[in-house]
């Protein structure tokens, strides 16, 4: 499993399959405040990046995107 995240290792599986298909499914990661959303990412990205990782995104870059960064739409407020 994942250090980041506990118990969610069939999640972080289902996650990893549908981006890494040959025609990748969107994947949304929903749930309130708290609920581990965050640690869910996290868990996907060190999956992808641990040695030894044999998956259908070995070798993907992973980046992290600040989405509210993204959709801010006056850069002046920054």
């Amino acid at each position: 499993g994942d250090a980041a995240v506990v118990g969610r290792d069939r999640e972080v599986d289902e996650i990893l399959g549908l981006v890494g298909r040959m025609v990748p499914r969107p994947a949304l990661v929903s749930g309130p405040e708290g609920c581990g959303r965050s640690a869910l990412i996290d868990a996907i990205a060190a999956r992808v990046r641990a040695p030894g990782y044999d998956g259908p995104l070995a070798g993907a870059m992973v980046v992290r995107v600040v989405a509210d960064r993204v959709l801010l739409a006056d850069e002046s407020v920054v």
